[in-house]
């Protein structure tokens, strides 16, 4: 996970956060966050997110999931 903190965040105020997909690779998913607090943006994350298989190791992300994470998928590109 990486976070940038970009602003300070004023508690009890409401943030809003907006998530989607960066990438879908073979194994592996990108998942993009904004986080905003009266309109401004204060707070940008990234997950990389792998599939593993029981026995060890990474595993191909299943065609199912990846036509649900694609759906997703933040309109920019990769």
């Amino acid at each position: 996970i990486e976070i940038n903190f970009l602003a300070e965040v004023f508690y009890p105020h409401d943030i809003v956060i907006a998530t989607g997909v960066h990438h879908i690779g073979t194994s592996s998913v990108v998942i993009g966050s904004a986080l905003f607090q009266h309109g401004r943006c204060v707070a940008l994350a990234d997950s990389v997110d792998v599939g593993t298989a029981a026995e060890g190791g990474s595993r191909p992300v299943p065609e199912a999931s990846r036509l649900a994470f694609e759906k997703f998928r933040l309109a920019y590109g990769d």
